[in-house]
């Protein structure tokens, strides 16, 4: 409980440990408390681990791209070129200020 409620800003946040020491579990409790205590718009999370195939950087930025795109009704096409990628998020990000403005 104490850990759960250290974050109070809106930041990107990396969990690490040693295999079944109960990340996912804590990631499901504190991304619900965190989704309650603040208006956000875009939620992504991420518990693939890092040594998997869904760890991979590329298939995460596919998956936040992925998400943007159903979340905001986006009709842009995720890209399947791994060179592009990290181009392509910072981009769909910037963007995504228009559309709310």
């Amino acid at each position: 409980e104490r850990v759960l409620g250290v974050q109070s800003y809106v930041l990107p946040t990396v969990v690490t440990g040693e295999a079944g020491v109960g990340k996912s579990a804590f990631l499901v409790a504190w991304s619900r408390r965190f989704e309650q205590r603040h208006a956000i718009d875009f939620f992504f999370k991420q518990y693939a681990a890092l040594h998997s195939e869904g760890g991979c950087w590329a298939a995460i930025i596919k998956a936040i791209l992925d998400g943007m795109k159903k979340a905001f009704g986006l009709r842009k096409d995720v890209p399947n070129e791994t060179r592009v990628l990290p181009g392509a998020l910072s981009l769909w990000c910037n963007n995504l200020g228009s559309l709310s403005a």
